[in-house]
């Protein structure tokens, strides 16, 4: 079947397995999921794949799952967005994807990041030594963004580091506290300013951000 052959193809083009670029084990990775999602890509050809996805928070990178093996999109540049779950994230540039939120009138953009934060060393009877450093201690991540502890014994946690945008006139436009927020709306700082100071808004929390969005 001719239809069928195509679909093959395609598939075989657009998915490209990286070899021994990419452990098997999903906890060498700072994945923003639990676990790999049903989500669907769509090229900007308009044909879409569906497939297990998941965002790997060390680089921006959506990784699709296939049997036991996590693979790389061999083309992010042919890709729209990919839809995991009931979730949007946009290809922004390179390998990036950003998550984009509909709120109201408004697209927000969020970079996921995340980095590896050490909660001590094990010291036995349920007791941990804490360290001084607060993040990156006793682990690497490589260029593929796969994670290597350096110390089985070393506790850790993921620290969130989302970047944030607003997509104005076609341009992404960053920010990150009530000032930088008020600075991209010309001529009407002040008045957003001051109907937000009273608010306690948190600028490192979605749910916060989308709140400022919205009022």
């Amino acid at each position: 079947n001719p239809t069928i052959m195509k679909n093959i193809i395609f598939l075989v083009l657009f998915f490209w397995f990286t070899g021994n670029l990419y452990s098997q084990d999903e906890n060498n990775y700072l994945l923003l999921f639990d676990d790999f999602q049903q989500g669907v890509a769509m090229l900007k050809t308009n044909k879409k794949s569906t497939n297990l996805f998941n965002y790997e928070l060390a680089t921006g990178k959506v990784l699709f799952k296939n049997n036991d093996n996590i693979m790389e999109l061999a083309d992010p540049e042919s890709i729209s967005f990919i839809k995991i779950g009931d979730r949007i994230f946009e290809h922004i540039k390179g390998r990036d994807f950003y998550e984009k939120i509909n709120v109201g009138n408004t697209d927000l953009y969020i970079y996921h990041k995340g980095s590896l934060l050490s909660k001590g060393k094990n010291v036995g009877y349920g007791a941990r030594s804490q360290t001084s450093s607060t993040e990156g201690i006793n682990m690497i991540t490589n260029s593929e963004g796969r994670v290597m502890k350096l110390n089985v014994d070393e506790d850790f946690e993921i620290k969130r580091k989302n970047i944030y945008y607003l997509k104005i006139d076609g341009k992404f436009k960053r920010f990150n506290s009530l000032s930088s927020f008020a600075k991209l709306f010309k001529g009407q700082e002040s008045q957003i300013e001051e109907s937000l100071k009273n608010e306690r808004l948190n600028f490192n929390d979605t749910e916060d951000i989308i709140k400022a969005i919205s009022i």
